[in-house]
């Protein structure tokens, strides 16, 4: 009987990085607005200014400061009127002494206007108004470059481009922008018990959950699904689904058959076409993960155990690309531990906890995994990682939580 010699999770991360292609760390432009999910490749900085003129942010009238300093309630200030300027149009008049000139939100501040007052402070006579309030300079103004300066960077790599920087960016006049190219992920599902969701599961067999799971997770991280089916535990039919996918994917996923039995047939399988990397992990879930090599591609064993699965594709495939391409991996929150609880020494734990807050504290309670999770995975909110050199955790340690999902 073969046993595993497995690799410390840190090895492993290094030996993914060592063996992911060219195409993690390649670029390309794309139009601004076919950009949304992407992550930036470069660096982004501000061809020009904003705002390029000095604009209010009030609807009401420009005026000079000093001309309504002394205004109140009961002596206001009374200034004539002399222009209306519109959203988009430039004023064609300097105010002087006395004057004022309405303006829009957003509307471009004449010259000789120093703030402006808002509606709510003044009364309309039949060309001028009555200003009942003093104004500070700029009051209801923002400058000509006071939010972006020339230069400065607006978006910076690793970013993942939402609608908000879209907005910013449009706003500058970036039509077009750098992505990392997108990621083409295979997922080869193997397993006699496996049926589709759509049929019944009966006489021990098992509905299929990685495959709708595994798609929508790497669809989540901004990949593209170049290649999914599901197959039985037959090694050439293995063989000849894996050279089809190392053809058109840039990283394959092999969901099941990575465990030592008489019916796995993954390492055989990427034995004959290829270099088998390493196959154990340092982890829990997660031990039976395979890496391998097959045509300059990656090929991942991931365990049949959807938990398991799911957390050796983020961890060892998400994250590191992610990471690779500068995108920084933040915790979603920190919390107390609720109870003390073992690890499994010599491997790296990733405990799913549940996050609950009491007094004003934030707890993460663990979630202890039976048959395929789905009950746990509903109710968890996130996972721990409990180093491998460590037998468990005590209660009230103050530990990062990590999401499931890329925090956008």
């Amino acid at each position: 009987m073969k046993f595993f010699k497995v690799t410390s999770l840190e090895n492993t991360i290094e030996i993914v990085k060592d063996n992911l292609n060219n195409k993690i760390i390649s670029s390309c432009i794309v139009p601004l607005r076919d950009s949304l999910g992407c992550m930036l490749s470069e660096d982004i900085l501000s061809p020009e200014v904003s705002p390029l003129y000095n604009r209010s942010t009030v609807d009401g009238y420009a005026v000079r400061v000093q001309d309504v300093g002394a205004s109140t309630q009961s002596i206001p200030s009374f200034l004539k009127v002399v222009g209306n300027v519109k959203m988009g149009e430039k004023p064609d008049f300097t105010l002087k002494s006395g004057e004022a000139a309405y303006v829009a939100t957003g509307a471009m501040i004449p010259e000789g206007a120093s703030g402006v007052v808002m509606v709510e402070h003044i009364d309309v006579l039949k060309d001028s108004i009555a200003v009942y309030t003093p104004i500070g300079n700029n009051e209801n103004i923002i400058l000509k470059g006071e939010e972006i300066q020339v230069g400065q960077v607006v978006a910076k790599k690793g970013d993942i481009i939402d609608t908000i920087k879209i907005s910013i960016l449009a706003g500058l006049g970036i039509a077009n922008v750098p992505i990392y190219n997108k990621i083409r992920i295979a997922i080869i599902s193997t397993g006699d018990e496996l049926v589709d969701p759509s049929e019944k599961a009966e006489n021990g067999k098992i509905r299929d959950i990685n495959t709708d799971m595994l798609i929508s997770f790497a669809k989540t991280y901004g990949f593209d699904i170049a290649y999914n089916t599901r197959i039985k535990d037959n090694l050439e039919t293995l063989k000849q689904e894996i050279e089809k996918a190392v053809d058109i994917a840039d990283v394959i996923l092999l969901s099941g058959g990575s465990s030592i039995g008489v019916r796995d047939f993954t390492n055989e399988a990427l034995e004959t076409l290829g270099e088998i990397l390493l196959h154990g992990v340092a982890i829990k879930p997660g031990k039976p993960t395979c890496l391998a090599k097959v045509k300059g591609k990656l090929v991942y064993g991931l365990p049949g155990n959807p938990f398991a699965a799911l957390l050796v594709f983020k961890e060892l495939c998400c994250d590191v690309i992610y990471n690779m391409r500068g995108y920084t991996l933040k915790p979603k929150t920190y919390a107390f531990v609720k109870t003390n609880f073992h690890s499994t020494p010599g491997r790296t734990t990733l405990q799913p906890v549940s996050i609950k807050v009491e007094d004003n504290k934030i707890y993460a309670e663990p979630l202890f995994l039976k048959s395929s999770h789905l009950a746990t995975m509903l109710k968890a909110d996130g996972y721990i990682k409990i180093n491998a050199n460590s037998e468990g955790v005590y209660s009230d340690t103050l530990l990062p939580v990590y999401d499931f999902y890329p925090g956008r």
